[in-house]
């Protein structure tokens, strides 16, 4: 039994669909968890003055500093020797 070209294209749409979601949504919770974690291990209160700004600037290196991660990861692995040896 062969697939017509259209099914196909309709599968790889869904899959493709189904992991942006999913994607979408970690990287939703991955951040909420950070900014509650960072509200919890800085000890912020909202209801205090100057807090949001200390969360946003604390939220914000953050952001950084894993963005830089990922970046330097991402460099890393492009310039490794992927090919077998000699």
């Amino acid at each position: 039994m062969r697939l017509s070209k259209e099914f196909k294209q309709d599968l790889l749409c869904q899959v493709m669909n189904t992991w942006l979601k999913r994607g979408l949504i970690a990287l939703i919770v991955i951040m909420l968890l950070s900014a509650f974690l960072i509200i919890r291990d800085n000890d912020l209160s909202f209801s205090e003055k100057g807090s949001l700004k200390e969360f946003s600037r604390l939220y914000t290196g953050w952001a950084k500093n894993v963005f830089g991660n990922v970046q330097g990861i991402t460099a890393y692995a492009i310039k490794a020797d992927w090919l077998p040896g000699n």
